[in-house]
């Protein structure tokens, strides 16, 4: 059990590599590449 998850904080830096990510759900998918996912108050 030696692996690590290595978790970075979402921001618009990471966007552009949304538009390459599939995860299997459409809906995270689009919420990922949509300006929602930037709103913490969400």
């Amino acid at each position: 059990m030696g692996n690590k998850l290595n978790v970075l904080e979402y921001n618009a830096s990471l966007q552009k590599l949304a538009l390459f990510f599939h995860s299997g759900n459409s809906y995270l998918d689009n919420f990922l590449r949509s300006e929602y996912a930037f709103d913490k108050n969400i």
